[in-house]
Formats: structure tokens, sequence, C-alpha cells
């Protein structure tokens, strides 16, 4: 429900808040709940690269708007927002970006061959062998793209295996990490609004750029959470802190 979230910063084993907490460090954590109210505590014009997956079932292609809205207000000038998206929808999520969210401008398509277990896709008739990922870029000063990082890179790639051990729509950490190591640097700020069990936070950390991510589902969230606990993926590791502490404002003293 939006306006109501449990957060969590990195691996505290006791570190929630309900309600309407207030994260004072929002960079290298994992949040529990709705990523429209929970991006608001990120700063405008402060992350580096949006590298998620959301869902793309017919009844959810109204939150590619919400991803634009963000997108528009969080990323850096000349950064990059990718997405992956059913090739039955590109029309939908196209005007949705263009009618939400003029200021992104279009950057390219990508595409994932998959490395087996084709999915049939009764409405067309077709055996789909991989999917689209979608970019657009926030123009900098002179209405360019500008990433931090400019590798020279492949559009179609094959993707590596479609691990459902983490979520039932979960893609491989190889292909984020071969988006985020072309388009940003180490020490760089990756946002993952729909994190599911945490595939881009573990490329994003293991390639040592921060990341945030979100994830509405508590299931899937405690699935991130262990298996990005279980890698030691997180810079801080906060255990025996009081809440209070962590969520503390800045220049202020906790009781």
């Amino acid at each position: 429900m939006i306006g109501e979230s449990t957060i969590q910063m990195p691996f505290g084993p006791s570190s929630f808040l309900t309600g309407g907490a207030t994260v004072s460090e929002w960079r290298d954590t994992i949040l529990l709940g709705d990523c429209r109210p929970l991006s608001a505590d990120i700063p405008d014009d402060s992350v580096d690269m949006i590298f998620t997956d959301p869902p793309y079932l017919e009844d959810c292609i109204g939150l590619y708007g919400d991803l634009a809205d963000i997108a528009a207000r969080v990323l850096k000038p000349g950064a990059l927002v990718l997405a992956y998206c059913g090739a039955m929808f590109l029309d939908d999520v196209f005007a949705l970006f263009r009618e939400r969210s003029p200021r992104l401008k279009w950057f390219w398509e990508f595409r994932v061959h998959h490395n087996g277990g084709f999915a049939r896709m009764f409405k067309t008739h077709t055996i789909q062998a991989g999917k689209p990922i979608l970019a657009w870029f926030k123009p900098n000063a002179e209405g360019k793209a500008s990433p931090h990082n400019w590798k020279w890179i492949v559009d179609e790639c094959r993707g590596g295996s479609k691990s459902k051990k983490h979520h039932k729509w979960g893609q491989s950490a190889e292909e984020a990490a071969y988006f985020i190591e072309a388009y940003t640097l180490p020490g760089d700020f990756v946002l993952d609004p729909f994190m599911g069990g945490g595939t881009t936070i573990e490329a994003a950390r293991n390639l040592g750029r921060e990341a945030t991510g979100y994830e509405i589902d508590a299931k899937y969230f405690g699935v991130a959470q262990d298996r990005l606990a279980q890698g030691n993926l997180f810079a801080t590791a906060i255990a025996g802190v009081a809440a209070s502490e962590l969520f503390a404002p800045k220049g202020e003293e906790t009781p």
C-alpha cells in the first residue's frame, strides 16, 4: 500500500521501522515497500544508473509510468534507465514514458537471447527466444547521454542462466553486470526500484558499485536479504544498533 512500508537498513538483525520512517542513509541499502513513496528519499540528480525488471503482466504495465517518473527526477543528467520489457507490451511502455516523463529521451533497445527455457506466447503463437531491455537517458546540459563509462557494447547478447532460485521471474546476474559494467564506474550508485530477489544489487556490489533496491513483496525481500548477506555484499554491516540511531536526522543526537 502506498505510503506504508517496512524499511530495512543493510542486514541488521532487527533494525526494522514501519510507517513514516525517514531513511537518512539511503545508499547501499534494501527496503521493503512500494518504490513510489520510498524513492522520495533519494535526492534529485543523484543516481548513476537505474537497472530494473518491472513486472510486465498486463495489469502491471502502468508501473513503467511510475518508473519514468522516478527516473526523470533521481537520475543524474546524462545517466541511463534500463528496464526489461515483454515484447507484446512495447507500444504501451513507449507511450507511458512519452506521456509521463517527456524529459527522458530514447537511447536504445538492447536484446538478451535466452539460454534455453523459451517461453510460449499463446496470444501470438510465438516462441520467445529473448527479450528487450529498453534504455532512456536524462539529457545533460548539451542534451546528450553521458554515462560515466562509455564502453563499446554489443546490443544483442546471450543471456546467462535464467535461475529461478531467487524469484519466479528472475533474470541472471550476468545480464545485469554486463550493462552496469558498461555504463557505470566503481563507486557509482545503481538503483533498482523493482528488486525482486536482489539480482541487480548483487551484480552492482560485485562490481564495486553502491546500490539500493526496493521490493514490495515480503517473501522476495527476505530472499534478497539472505542472498546479499550470504555474499557479504554490503559495505556496512549493521548489528546491535538501535533503530533510533539508524534513522536519526543528521546533526541531531539520539536520546
